[in-house]
């Protein structure tokens, strides 16, 4: 192991041989997102790369990636050595790529795992539970002249406000990418999709909110939903518009979170006939759809984000219903309304986002 250049770089040759690089005084992290880049600038036969986390007498966690464009998890206590994920492919890693990043975010006993970025998996282990050190690791291949060169160019580690910033801009992206960048940025636990509807239509001629309710059933409390939302109306100017509603424990009981075509967003409160006053602007310039809708139900307040921008909260408790799609007329006007990439990750009330 050497350092020069603001890097550091792992050495090592021979059959099978496992090296790591740790500082026994840097600083121990629980809860944290970290994130290493590597640049492996010399190979002979196959290798392994990893970032090791909560490192202590107790023990550490693993995450390794490989030539082969596969990642694992191992816990590793004293000579003992425990797979918690075994090699697996991702279509993020490309096979025999030299140049990479590899981050975790630790909450607790979960870890979600990030290759370039991008979430590859999600880990529950609770065996050490402490915080720990971060370091690095390398392995050679099985041939007889198996040797490998790693560079750490950097190593970042971001740890949770106190209290949390809550973050008023989202980058709209898939959803796995967004549900793993709400949970950074600790608006959610860890959390993954629960639901995913790639297409999905509501129309309607009549005036008032129409719904149409998703996911067979099924009712949740706490959760993300966000969508791509495009319409087409009878009329160009009319206030018409989509949503997303929450909590539906009846054909009047619901929380809508809209868009118009004229540009007014809104969440509001429907109880029998009657629409609570919630929140109501318009985005300023506007030029027609499609627009990206997320709401956030957390235990005390419904966040609302359109084209990832944070729009507002409304404060209220979180009620155990379905979720649905709806139009809404101000008049009697036709109005069809496509949502795409609609997902959906719950998580539960209690669980800590920080």
């Amino acid at each position: 192991m050497t350092q020069a250049d603001g890097r550091l770089q792992l050495d090592l040759a021979g059959i099978e041989q496992h090296g790591s690089a740790v500082n026994p005084d840097s600083v121990t992290f629980d809860r944290a997102y970290a994130v290493a880049d590597y640049e492996v600038t010399r190979t002979r036969g196959g290798w392994a790369v990893g970032l090791i986390m909560r490192q202590s007498d107790a023990g550490a966690y693993l995450i390794e990636v490989n030539e082969r464009g596969q990642w694992r998890f191992l816990l590793r206590r004293g000579e003992d050595e425990t797979t918690l994920r075994d090699w697996t492919t991702h279509p993020a890693i490309v096979p025999g790529s030299t140049r990479f990043s590899l981050g975790t975010l630790m909450n607790g006993g979960e870890f979600a795992i990030f290759y370039n970025a991008q979430g590859v998996g999600i880990v529950n282990d609770a065996t050490l539970t402490d915080a720990g050190r971060i370091g690095f690791s390398v392995g050679t291949g099985s041939g007889l002249d198996s040797a490998v060169t790693v560079a750490v160019d950097s190593l970042t580690v971001t740890t949770p406000a106190d209290p949390p910033i809550f973050p008023q801009q989202l980058l709209v992206a898939d959803g796995s990418s967004m549900i793993q960048e709400l949970s950074r940025r600790g608006v959610i636990p860890p959390s993954q999709s629960s639901l995913n509807v790639p297409e999905a239509f509501i129309d309607s001629a009549g005036a008032g909110v129409g719904t149409l309710r998703l996911g067979r059933g099924e009712r949740y409390t706490t959760f993300a939903l966000g969508a791509t939302v495009s319409w087409e109306a009878g009329f160009p100017e009319a206030p018409v518009g989509c949503g997303l509603v929450a909590g539906l424990t009846g054909d009047r009981e619901y929380a809508l979170a809209y868009i118009n075509q004229n540009g007014d967003y809104g969440v509001s409160k429907r109880t029998g006939e009657v629409f609570i006053p919630g929140l109501y602007d318009d985005l300023g310039s506007f030029s027609g759809s499609p627009h990206h809708l997320l709401i956030v139900v957390a235990p005390d307040a419904l966040h609302y984000f359109v084209d990832g921008r944070h729009r507002g909260s409304l404060t209220q408790p979180a009620v155990e219903g379905e979720i649905g799609l709806a139009t809404v007329n101000y008049e009697p006007v036709t109005i069809s309304c496509r949502f795409t990439n609609l997902w959906l990750a719950a998580f539960a009330a209690g669980a800590d986002a920080s």
